[in-house]
C-alpha cells in the first residue's frame, strides 16, 4: 500500500504527476509550467487547498522549476507551504528524444526512493503510518537543503562548526567529513570529470577522458572533433562535453574548484599502447586483480573493457564460476584468457 500525505502535492506537468502517483497516495495538482502565472482559476483554487491542507511545491531542479516555485511563494500563504526538493541529476529521461537545456532529470525521471525521501525532509505528514525512516548517513542532499552548499566547489569552503549543526552529525563525525572534503582534493582527474556530472558522461568515460588529455584546462580546449578522435567518444557525447564546458556556469564552478587547490591533472600515467583497438570481457571472479584495477590496467595499456561479448572481442578474461559470457565466447570462437594469461599480457 502507498503511503498517505495529507498536504496537496503541486508539481509542474503530468508526466511529474504520473511518476509521484505511484509513489504515494495523494492529491497531486499539476501547474501547467509558467501558465499557472496567468491562471487565476488555479490560483484560487491553490490558494484553497493551501488554506484547507496545506501545500508541498516539487518542482524540477531546473531554472524553470526554480522560476515556478519562487511564483508560488509569492502568491501562497508561506505558512501553508512546505519546500520539497530534488537533487540535481543529470541525465535524460526515457520518454525524451533529448533532454532539457540543463541536462538535468525533472521529478518524473526520479526513482521512488528520491521522491519518497524529498518528501520526508520537507515535513509532509503521513496519515496512517510513520514518516519514511531517515537515512543514517550524511549526504549531498542534506547539505542542499541545510543551504550549505549550492554546488560542488561550496564543499570546500565548508566547516566543521556549520555541519556539527545537522541531524545526526557531532563535532567529531563533522570534523572526519571535512577531512575527507579535504582528501578527495588529490584525487585523480577522472573523478572530476565524472563528478561535474556532465550528460552522457559516465565513469569508464571520464577515466579515459582523463588519460588522454592529462588536465582539465586541456579537455575545456578541446573541440567536438578532436574529442571524437577518441575511440568510444561519439559525436552526441563530444557536444554535450564542449556544450557544458562552455557555459559560464561549468566555467564559474571549475575556477573555484581550482582556487580551492582541487587537482586538475591526471595521476594516472599510461603505460603503453600495446593494447589499442583491442577490446576485452572480464567475468567471473577474478581472484588476483579486482575488476576495476583489472579494467584500469587494460585502459592503461591502450585497451578497452567491456561488459558484452560479441565478434569484436579480442579476448575474454575468465574467473572463477564464469557463466553466459564464457559460454558466448566459446560460441563465437572468441580467445578466452585465464587470469595467469591476462598477467602476462600485462607485463
Amino acid at each position: 500500500m502507498k503511503p498517505r500525505v495529507r498536504q496537496v502535492i503541486v508539481v509542474e506537468g503530468r508526466y511529474d504527476k504520473n511518476a509521484l502517483s505511484q509513489v504515494v497516495d495523494a492529491v497531486i495538482v499539476e501547474t501547467g509550467g509558467f501558465s499557472v502565472f496567468h491562471d487565476r482559476e488555479k490560483l484560487a483554487y491553490l490558494r484553497r487547498l493551501a488554506a484547507a491542507r496545506g501545500v508541498i511545491l516539487m518542482t524540477d531542479p531546473d531554472g524553470a522549476g526554480f522560476v515556478i516555485r519562487n511564483h508560488l511563494k509569492g502568491v501562497l500563504p508561506p505558512e501553508q507551504i512546505l519546500q520539497a526538493y530534488v537533487p540535481d541529476v543529470y541525465g535524460k529521461e526515457r520518454r525524451k528524444r533529448k533532454g532539457g537545456k540543463e541536462g538535468k532529470l525533472g521529478v518524473e525521471g526520479m526513482p521512488p526512493a528520491v521522491l519518497l525521501e524529498a518528501l520526508r525532509r520537507c515535513g509532509a505528514t503521513w496519515e496512517g503510518e510513520e514518516a519514511p525512516a531517515a537515512p543514517l548517513r550524511l549526504t549531498k542532499a542534506d547539505l542542499l537543503e541545510k543551504g550549505l552548499i549550492a554546488n560542488v566547489a561550496d564543499l570546500y569552503e565548508l566547516h566543521a562548526q556549520e555541519v556539527a549543526q545537522l541531524d545526526r552529525m557531532g563535532v567529531k563525525s563533522a570534523e572526519n567529513l571535512i577531512r575527507a572534503i579535504e582528501k578527495s582534493k588529490a584525487n585523480d582527474l577522472g573523478k572530476l570529470i565524472y563528478g561535474l556530472g556532465i550528460r552522457q558522461v559516465g565513469e569508464k568515460a571520464a577515466a579515459v577522458l582523463a588519460q588522454h588529455f592529462g588536465s582539465l584546462d586541456a579537455l575545456c580546449a578541446a573541440s567536438v572533433e578532436e574529442l571524437t578522435a577518441i575511440p568510444d567518444v561519439g559525436e552526441i557525447t563530444a557536444r554535450c562535453i564542449v556544450s557544458y564546458l562552455n557555459q559560464p556556469q561549468a566555467k564559474d564552478l571549475i575556477a573555484r574548484l581550482k582556487a580551492a587547490g582541487v587537482n586538475m591533472e591526471s595521476t594516472v600515467q599510461k603505460v603503453d599502447d600495446r593494447f589499442a583497438g583491442m577490446t576485452f570481457v572480464l567475468t567471473g571472479t577474478l581472484s588476483r586483480l579486482d575488476r576495476k584495477t583489472a579494467e584500469a590496467e587494460i585502459a592503461l595499456r591502450g585497451g578497452k573493457a567491456s561488459g558484452s561479448v560479441s565478434k569484436k572481442t579480442t579476448y575474454v578474461v575468465a574467473g572463477e564460476a564464469a557463466g553466459s559470457k564464457l559460454t558466448r565466447a566459446q560460441k563465437l570462437g572468441v580467445p578466452v584468457l585465464t587470469e595467469e594469461q591476462f598477467e602476462e599480457l600485462l607485463k
